[in-house]
């Protein structure tokens, strides 16, 4: 049975996020591929459709759970996407200490969540 919507979504962000070397390797080959297909177009069609799965799929984990007062899903999936990008270049680039990381990301997930943790 899956959990609480906030939970899923943050176990997604997390495996994102470059915590560990296994995951260091997977974020350095993702930023290989990026930097091709921002000059391939057929590659970036494929990228573009993962993300809007991903975005849809933590709007939707928002609307679930009903989401802060003010918070619109759509926008929210995609802000934080944008921030595990940004904290996962900061971690990689050694900019960013980990536990730093995911107290940011957990921090935001709080504020879209309005604390909720069902």
């Amino acid at each position: 049975m899956p959990g609480p919507p906030v939970e899923l979504v943050r176990g997604l962000l997390l495996q994102v996020l470059p915590l560990d070397e296994t995951r260091r390797l997977e974020n350095h080959v993702v930023l290989a591929f990026l930097a091709y297909a921002a000059v391939k177009p057929s590659i970036a069609s494929g990228l573009r459709q993962l993300a809007a799965e991903t975005r849809t799929f933590i709007a939707d984990q928002l609307r679930a759970a009903g989401p802060a007062e003010g918070v619109d899903p759509e926008r929210a999936a995609a802000g934080l996407l944008a921030l595990v990008d940004g904290l996962g270049l900061q971690l990689l680039s050694l900019q960013y200490a980990e536990d730093d990381a995911v107290a940011a990301l957990d921090a935001q997930l709080a504020l879209l969540f309005g604390g909720r943790q069902d």
